[in-house]
């Protein structure tokens, strides 16, 4: 049995039997290889995170995360997030970090100016993060200073911790002028 499938990120995906084609969970499991990548155990817990009726009202209530990365200069690299990181998308984001740093420049930068909700996992994410560039030898920085940021760092007090800047262009300044 093969049937089209939204789900909550607003994806489409196929479903065979019961399981999915990347390899899925017992039961009806996400096929969005980019949050299901090995699917060692996010298939159902996904798919129960906001119920599992998947309504075409969730999916497009529920953007994707889209995650970028450039490099302004050499010594900068700059992951750029948009959309929602949460339980789900922050394993995705974090892979892409961690490959980030497997070559590390001196300056990592997340650009967050593009995400619309960041959870506990998303903030959890972030210490990781510094945690592991540091370790690299490598100095994390924040971009994205709007409410759905602000506002969580702000109440935990990672703020302190991350100090993000409002844009890109006003980081790369102040990293040119030393």
């Amino acid at each position: 049995m093969v049937a089209r499938h939204r789900c909550t990120h607003g994806r489409l995906g196929d479903l065979v039997g019961g399981r999915s084609r990347f390899g899925g969970l017992s039961g009806w499991s996400c096929a969005y290889p980019c949050v299901m990548g090995d699917n060692r155990g996010l298939g159902d817990a996904h798919d129960r995170r906001r119920g599992s009726d998947h309504s075409e009202d969730q999916a497009a209530a529920t953007p994707p995360l889209e995650v970028s990365v450039v490099q302004p200069r050499p010594e900068v690299r700059v992951v750029v997030v948009g959309g929602e990181v949460d339980m789900v998308t922050a394993r995705l984001l974090e892979r892409w970090v961690r490959e980030q740093l497997t070559r590390p420049p001196r300056h990592l930068v997340l650009d967050l100016s593009g995400v619309t909700f960041l959870d506990s996992s998303g903030l959890a994410l972030l210490v990781v993060t510094r945690e592991l560039a540091q370790a690299a030898g490598c100095v994390l920085h924040l971009v994205g200073d709007q409410p759905p940021v602000a506002r969580p760092l702000t109440r935990t007090g990672l703020v302190v911790m991350f100090r993000p800047y409002s844009s890109l262009e006003h980081l790369l300044t102040e990293l040119a002028d030393g």
